[in-house]
């Protein structure tokens, strides 16, 4: 009888454990997508050393429940790239797209700052990021 007992007792445990962990994952999820705007996640940031020709690398994820129509990043002082300012344009049925994004530091910048804009059918989001190189 106490068998059944335990092993009833280790049924209801991972039950409410797997519960839990639902209900932190789903907070998690809310925490890092706006349901009523488009989402822009920053996942990954690199910078290697200071100095001219510094390569900084973005992994930047976007989401929106519309349609993704334009993502834009600006800095605020032009890289050595010449794509250092980044317009994409979505298909129509676009609703989610990862962008590594890759930014070439020119002479005696110290601090960079980028503009990521993301737009779809309804809204806009508008995030800024600044890097302080040392």
């Amino acid at each position: 009888m106490s068998y059944t007992y335990l092993s009833n007792y280790m049924k209801i445990n991972k039950l409410v454990i797997l519960i839990i962990f639902i209900g932190l994952t789903g907070f998690n999820l809310s925490s890092t997508f706006d349901f009523n705007n488009p989402s822009i996640t920053i996942s990954s940031e690199s910078i290697e050393e200071t100095g001219t020709g510094t390569v900084v690398v973005f992994s930047v994820s976007l989401c929106s429940s519309e349609s993704l129509e334009k993502f834009k990043i600006t800095p605020t002082v032009k890289g050595l790239n010449s794509d250092s300012d980044l317009t994409y344009i979505f298909n129509r049925s676009t609703k989610q797209a990862s962008v590594n994004y890759y930014y070439s530091v020119p002479e005696g910048t110290k601090d960079i700052g980028f503009t990521l804009e993301l737009k779809d059918a309804v809204n806009e989001t508008i995030v800024k990021k600044s890097i302080k190189l040392k």
